[in-house]
């Protein structure tokens, strides 16, 4: 058992070392920020900003980019629901997959993502991953990041979003095919976001260091 976990970590650190040779960080970080649809964090409606947070990763503002809590809740949620319902990957472990990995579910493919996201969290802030995050996400219908989203679904730039709106395109990232050509389903999830907030500490950024 440790041989293979050994083994996994090797050809892990292996694909991280490879990726980050292919491209560094800073390189691949300048790339997106160069993107015509970039918008920065104040460019955002609050809205998004707290319910991304609240339905992808409660605990984002307290952990070091890997959530240990996180992981078991969603493990127990799993169980109980005998399929897959809740994932364990935090925001900046999105981030790191969706700036250099494929979505190949693999445990190699984890452990590189795992070292990355420790290299995201040394270099940028809470709120530069959660501005990253927000303009690279995939959210249906071609559309990648906040502001293209807010654009197609409801013709407004991403801060002028209202809760319902930040809600449904917060939504979209677990399915984003189908919560954006079904309707009953985009609505669906829209309330779920929508509770999950309910309950959840909304943060403010103009505040935040």
């Amino acid at each position: 058992m440790i041989g293979c976990g050994l083994i996994v970590f090797f050809y892990g650190y292996r694909y991280y070392s490879e990726a980050k040779q292919s491209r560094s960080l800073e390189e691949t970080v300048a790339l997106v920020r160069n993107r015509e649809d970039y918008v920065e964090i104040d460019e955002i409606s609050p809205y998004f900003l707290n319910a991304i947070m609240a339905i992808e990763d409660r605990r984002f503002m307290l952990h070091s980019g890997i959530d240990i809590i996180g992981i078991a809740r969603a493990l127990v949620s799993n169980l109980v629901a005998g399929e897959i319902v809740q994932g364990g990957s935090t925001i900046s472990q999105q981030l790191a997959k969706n700036l250099f990995f494929s979505n190949q579910q693999t445990l190699i493919r984890k452990v590189a993502e795992l070292l990355m996201t420790m290299d995201i969290e040394r270099s940028f802030s809470k709120k530069e991953i959660l501005e990253l995050y927000s303009n690279i996400i995939y959210l249906g219908q071609g559309n990648y990041g906040v502001e293209a989203a807010s654009r197609e679904y409801f013709n407004k730039n991403a801060i002028d979003l209202n809760l319902e709106e930040a809600a449904f395109i917060a939504g979209v990232t677990q399915s984003p095919t189908a919560y954006t050509t079904n309707i009953e389903l985009g609505k669906e999830r829209q309330r779920e976001v929508l509770d999950a907030l309910s309950d959840f500490e909304v943060i403010n950024f103009d505040t935040e260091d």
